[in-house]
């Protein structure tokens, strides 16, 4: 839980932002259960179809004939989504039941990449694996639990908002820095279990190159994908205060994974949680 809100205060680190900062985190609560279901703890194929059929539904009514060990957690989802729009209703906000729609789309991303796992499935080309992977990195949705929380969403236009969603070069180059970054740092530990093949992986297979030969290619499509954010930031087709949260997100994911995986293995930035969190009055 600390580092989901030490994540979102990358994004939305103004005093002034505390009520997005706590909706924005318990975005990323819901996406990271959602990760471990489809990916950490192995769950099958068929339990990725019914459960993503019964997020899609929405419904706890289909839990009644629901596999038993499944039901809290999609209980647990449903009800703290539907929390979370109350709460943005309550505060007027005109995009609450997006936040819904978040949750769902995470979950189908999710659940796209279950067959590659369970297939053993290798894409041929990195450009391929992104077209799927840069979804599951979760950095669209993040981005979009922001845009509707800013002003608490009196302010953003549907416009955006809808944007956001068609996954605009914006988003798929933020995506590109969170999802090859994390596959970089987490390559070696994650395929020591059975795991959804990385960029990584796809690298090799497709230049016949070693592991460190294909992060060094890797490095370049991060730089590529910043290229694209700077230019996307500086066309100035959207409200200033969203690009600039954009951008905030990719500096927050370089961050993240840059030298680690230090989501996974928190350690590695303590001493910054603690003068954080802490000891905030030693910075």
């Amino acid at each position: 839980m600390v580092e989901m809100h030490f994540w979102t205060l990358g994004a939305l680190y103004e005093p002034y932002y505390s009520y997005p900062r706590t909706i924005v985190t318990k975005f990323t609560l819901l996406a990271s259960l959602l990760d471990d279901f489809y990916d950490n703890y192995c769950c099958t194929t068929e339990e990725s179809t019914i459960f993503t059929t019964a997020i899609e539904r929405w419904d706890e009514r289909t839990t009644e004939e629901f596999p038993a060990h499944l039901k809290p957690l999609l209980i647990s989802i449903l009800d703290t989504t539907n929390k979370i729009e109350e709460e943005l209703k309550l505060q007027k906000n005109r995009h609450a039941e997006v936040v819904k729609k978040l949750v769902i789309c995470t979950a189908k991303f999710y659940h796209a990449e279950v067959n590659w796992r369970d297939e053993y499935y290798v894409p041929t080309t990195v450009d391929e694996h992104l077209q799927k992977s840069l979804r599951s990195s979760v950095c669209m949705q993040i981005i979009i639990a922001v845009l509707i929380s800013l002003r608490y969403g009196t302010t953003t236009r549907e416009e955006d908002v809808n944007w956001a969603f068609s996954f605009p070069k914006l988003m798929r180059g933020v995506s590109a820095v969170g999802r090859v970054g994390n596959d970089i740092m987490s390559h070696e530990r994650e395929q020591a279990s059975e795991h959804v093949v990385s960029t990584v992986q796809t690298c090799m297979k497709q230049y016949g190159v070693t592991a460190e030969q294909a992060n060094e290619k890797l490095k370049v499509v991060i730089e590529e994908a910043w290229m694209d954010i700077v230019e996307e930031y500086l066309n100035q087709k959207r409200p200033m205060e969203f690009l600039e949260k954009s951008v905030d997100v990719a500096r927050t994911m370089d961050f993240f994974y840059k030298r680690d995986d230090a989501y996974t293995l928190s350690l590695s930035i303590k001493d910054t949680i603690t003068s954080m969190y802490v000891n905030p009055c030693d910075l």
